[in-house]
């Protein structure tokens, strides 16, 4: 039928199914309209659909059918594959645009897989997409490889690309050792998702042994390296014994262990634990070194393998696809008699089978200039280096070229030369030089670099490789200036070829470089509520994945916030949001790092920000918090945690800061129910035991450390913007407690005037009970007013004139609601406060309270903890060290704030911090220590005694340690420990109420459903590391400074 030998016809069928992307994917249409005769192949997906701008709208199968599809080309005159499957039945049949203003398509490779490219501009219509309008079944090897623009001996390149001058003679490689009778036949040193690891269900290293002899072979004392000066690095056990013909799996873990022998009938790539052997070592996926040696020490395989793919094995190719190419069109089959085997990355993993054919790609490209230590000067020419790897037994260099751009002009081409060095895995680095005369200082330049092995190669490898639309294109750096390094802050430099847009609240996209880094097609937006029109913008930043660095010792991230300092109550400090975070982190709540920098946009100094950290999963994993969902409040009164918002109409008031995958109303954590349970818990209406008392629902379902640690130390910087908004909430699973996270903390240290002015009498921050008052949050101390009362006084009715923002839907003009809503008041609110929720909570402004702050200041337990807690935090920050605080960030950022006023014209910062050590930081002090201190209302308890009565004892058979706090006051044990057979320590907000008690267990779970402390009102806490002894002896309980408190 093809012409060709009948042999042939089982690489025919892997040939077709191995290439189907490569050959037949762009000709094909969606099943909904091919006939049933044809072959669905999928595309590419694009991994975020929603992330497209809004004027992108996806076709469906359907019209698919009725539209033309384009014909369109990239940047780099690679044809474009059309059209892209971007959901599931939602098609593109042109390329997609981007923020940016670019537009991309999928590039498919002969591998299978595709990259991303941009599109050159304009499109064309194509008469038919089909092969010579023919069915599958009437395509042939002939025409298929037709459609492919495969090269033959007869037809060349209309414009065929010269082969570069080699400057050396390149040196002859040796390949790698495959003596047997026993050889590395593959492995995988990048597996990230390939083969699992069952008994920790990690993604390892592998190797891939296999016994080529008839006769079964006893691997013991065979020995594995990946060091050439070390040959006994990792020894088989004896009795490894592996059959004629038969393979065997080696994980190079790191983590040593054997099996009694691998299980031969295992399916699929992830085994039951004990089946696999592992190796003292790990692979290098930058490139190295690996062996097998027979126990006589001889040399059985070695490779000296290049830098390693991502999920893609490397190894002895079963066979040569491309051979059988050759053959197809007429080449003749000497090239396929025998099979020669050759080494180098396989098409596909196969850890204990026969391998792959040769992966089809171009030459590897590694090392390329990234992040130069050496920032480029502007008129000197910036060499820009790359290594290129070659095949094995590869005759001649292929042709490397540098693309590059300055700021947003167009790419520049450059030829790339080999010089003269190369690596001990075959690496030839190539170099071209941007010429200094198109470097201006503080410019931006990017560059990326492609390489071909030869005109008729039909693939062009890229560096960076782009996965997907939006993804990084570049790499880059900045042009270095003399105007950096004129302030005490570091610098961020943010490019845009459209500023408006990447500032505007729909966003667009930036280039960033940002210490030492640069970063490539980052999605930016303003951000906000009632700061969204401010005209010096807050601003956030989404990189795609977790790439972004912010500090030495920190994990990377993937977006975060820039905080703007526009707007302050009060004379402008620029701080306010930083001396919040300070404080907070160092009273021990888990809040985001904030650090204040310089911004640059396109060339010039914007103003000074701030860095703001993301509350989202990597948050949690930096403060040792289990993964859990995490709502944000943003609403106004309807996101103070009340219990009366329907449960699918809570995502209109929360959003959610993870597990956005989860569908609302489907009952698990992350679906909203989860958040509907905890409000109604906190007002007693829920539907199990533990959620019918205000009080019971605190002990078994909140963290009350770090809620009352919170709560304290909000209230000890005077942020009144944090009842109804400006925080998440994050529901803990391991323990099913639920605890409130700071954020947006820029009104912190609040006051209404300037400096030298008095109080406004509208929203007197400072001066007012309603807002400075230990008890602000509560159903009597909300955080709106209605109006004022007799000139003189406030009570928790005279409540801001509440103004809902245009954005919540309200037809304008927009109503005072407060003077339409009846007046809510409470006349029996009973023991836990409770007494007044009916049917529904109060509204607008007078329903500015959040219940949880209101729940923890009603229950007499929680009050007192949350009191003791206060005082702790007062005595430690108020006794000289928030003035240094204040002293210390002020000279930090003093110049870059007086260059900020320059721009913005917001106010000098001398006159901020003269009213921070001069009118607010006295004034709290005077309100907390004297007004309501034992020398005032006595609301905040004195000074706790300096070496506190409690004692510790243990009930070994429950699992249980309960600490009895033995004073007539509550007593604050934050960082308290537990020591000797049983290990714990107390975390901040840890306050035992007076003559109650604490409890720590060791399964926190158990202990709040079952035992002697299930339903009591005291908390439960843990797990504590270690076991307890029968009679519990040897377990001591020390004070933060190490006193022996009490022992058992």
């Amino acid at each position: 039928m093809f012409g060709v030998r009948r042999g042939a016809g089982l690489v025919l069928l892997c040939f077709l199914v191995i290439t189907a992307h490569a050959a037949v994917a762009q000709l094909l249409l969606p099943s909904s309209f091919v006939s049933s005769d044809r072959v669905q192949v999928p595309r590419i997906a694009l991994q975020d659909l929603e992330d497209l701008p809004d004027h992108f709208v996806a076709l469906s199968d359907a019209e698919l059918g009725i539209e033309e599809t384009r014909e369109r080309v990239t940047v780099d005159g690679a044809p474009c594959s059309l059209p892209i499957r971007v959901g599931d039945d939602q098609w593109a049949n042109d390329c997609v645009p981007w923020w940016d203003g670019q537009e991309w398509c999928v590039v498919e490779e002969e591998d299978g897989e595709g990259s991303w490219h941009v599109c050159q501009r304009g499109w064309s219509t194509p008469h038919d997409r089909r092969v010579g309008g023919r069915t599958m079944q009437q395509v042939t090897v002939g025409n298929l490889l037709d459609s492919l623009r495969l090269p033959s001996e007869e037809e060349s390149p209309a414009q065929p690309e010269p082969e570069p001058k080699l400057e050396f003679v390149l040196p002859e490689r040796d390949e790698p050792t495959l003596s047997g009778p026993v050889v590395i036949t593959e492995f995988m040193a990048s597996n990230k998702r390939t083969f699992l690891d069952p008994s920790d269900g990690s993604y390892p290293d592998w190797i891939e042994i296999h016994n080529e002899s008839p006769e079964e072979v006893d691997l013991g004392g065979w020995r594995l390296t990946n060091d050439r000066d070390a040959p006994e690095k990792w020894t088989f056990p004896r009795g490894t014994v592996l059959g004629p013909m038969k393979y065997l799996l080696v994980l190079a873990s790191g983590a040593e262990g054997a099996a009694d022998s691998q299980a031969e009938e295992a399916e699929g790539l992830a085994l039951a634990p004990g089946e696999l052997l592992r190796t003292s070592f790990k692979l290098d996926s930058k490139g190295g070194y690996l062996a097998l040696l027979s126990p006589a020490g001889s040399v059985a395989s070695e490779y000296d393998y290049p830098p390693q793919l991502e999920d893609v094995s490397f190894g002895r190719a079963e066979g040569q696809l491309l051979d059988f190419m050759s053959r197809a069109r007429g080449g003749g089959s000497e090239a396929g008699e025998g099979e020669k085997k050759q080494i180098w990355f396989l098409m596909t993993p196969t850890p204990r089978m026969r391998n792959s054919n040769k992966r089809m790609m171009g030459p590897v490209l590694r090392r390329v200039t990234e992040n130069p230590e050496a920032r480029p000067e502007a008129g000197e020419d910036f060499a820009i280096n790359a290594t290129v790897y070659l095949e094995y037994g590869a005759s001649s260099l292929p042709s490397v070229t540098l693309f590059y751009k300055t700021g947003y002009m167009a790419d520049t081409m450059i030829e790339m030369k080999p010089t003269r060095d190369m690596d001990d895995a075959g690496g030839v680095v190539y170099s071209a030089k941007i010429p200094g005369v198109v470097l201006v200082p503080g410019g931006m330049v990017r560059w990326y670099v492609t390489a071909r092995q030869g005109a008729k190669s039909l693939s062009t490898t890229r560096a960076p490789r782009v996965k997907a639309v939006g993804y990084p294109q570049y790499y880059g750096t900045v042009v270095n200036s003399r105007n950096e390094g004129k302030t005490n802050l570091p610098m961020m430099h943010f490019f845009s070829a459209n500023e408006y847009n990447a500032m505007s609240k729909n966003g667009g996209v930036a280039q960033v470089f940002y210490d030492g880094r640069f970063y490539d097609n980052v999605k930016t937006r303003r951000r906000g509520q009632t700061t969204i029109t401010w005209e010096k913008p807050k601003l956030k930043l989404d990189f795609k994945g977790k790439v972004f660095k912010f500090a030495d010792g920190e994990k990377k991230v993937e977006e975060f916030n820039l905080q703007s300092h526009y707007f302050e109550l009060g004379s402008q400090t620029y701080m306010r949001e930083d001396l919040g975070s300070q404080v907070l982190l160092e009273a021990g709540v888990p809040t985001p790092i904030v650090f204040p920098l310089d911004l640059w946009v396109n060339g010039r100094f914007y103003g000074l920000y701030s860095f703001v950290e993301q509350i989202d999963d990597s948050f949690l994993k930096r403060n040792d918090l289990p993964k859990g969902p995490l709502y944000k409040a943003w609403h106004q009164w309807k996101s103070n945690l009340r219990w009366d918002i329907e449960t699918d109409q809570m995502q209109w008031a929360y959003r959610k800061g993870n597990m956005k995958d989860v569908e609302v109303l489907s009952d698990q954590l992350g679906s909203y129910d989860d958040l509907k349970n905890f409000t109604l818990g906190l007002v007693g209406k829920g539907t199990t035991w533990d959620s019918w008392k205000r009080s019971t629902y605190l002990f078994q379902h909140v963290n009350i450390p770090e809620a009352i640690n919170e709560m304290a130390a909000q209230n000890l910087v005077l942020n009144q913007d944090r009842l109804t908004k400006n925080y998440y909430v994050y529901h803990d699973p391991e323990t099913s407690e639920w605890a409130k996270l700071p954020w947006d903390l820029e009104a912190a240290f609040g006051l209404s005037p300037k400096l030298g002015g008095e109080a406004s009498q509208f929203y007197c921050v400072l001066e007012c009970e309603q807002f400075n008052s230990p008890l602000y949050g509560d159903s009597e101390h909300p955080q709106d007013i209605r109006d004022f009362f007799d000139g003189s006084r406030w009570n928790r009715r005279l409540q801001f004139l509440y103004v809902p923002p245009p954005y919540y839907g309200y037809p304008p003009p927009y109503q005072h609601h407060s003077r339409k809503e009846q007046e809510w008041t409470c006349e029996k609110p009973g023991e836990e406060g409770t007494g007044c929720f009916g049917k529904e909570g109060p509204r607008y402004a007078d329903g500015t309270f959040n219940y949880l702050s209101d729940a923890l200041l009603d229950v007499s337990e929680t009050r007192e903890m949350y009191l003791r807690r206060l005082r702790t935090l007062m005595d430690q920050f108020m006794n000289g060290k928030l003035e240094q605080m204040v002293t210390r960030h002020y000279e930090l950022i003093r110049p870059s704030a007086k260059l900020d006023n320059q721009v913005w014209k917001r106010g000098d910062i001398d006159e901020g911090y003269e009213q921070l050590l001069t009118e607010q930081l006295p004034q709290r002090r005077e309100q907390l220590y004297d007004t309501y201190g034992p020398r005032g209302e006595g609301l905040i308890p004195g000074a706790q005694k300096k070496d506190p009565r409690a004692g510790i004892s243990a009930f070994p058979r429950e699992g249980l340690l309960v600490v009895a706090n033995e004073e007539s006051e509550a007593v604050d044990i934050s960082g308290w420990r537990v020591k000797g057979d049983a290990k714990f320590e107390f975390k901040p907000g840890t306050v035992i109420p007076s003559k109650s008690k604490v409890v720590v267990c060791a399964d926190v779970l158990a202990c709040k459903a079952s035992g002697r402390f299930a339903k009591a009102r005291v908390m439960k806490l843990g797990p504590y590391k270690g076991a307890l002894k029968e009679q519990g002896e040897g377990i001591e309980l020390l004070d933060s400074g190490g006193r022996v408190v009490s022992k058992v």
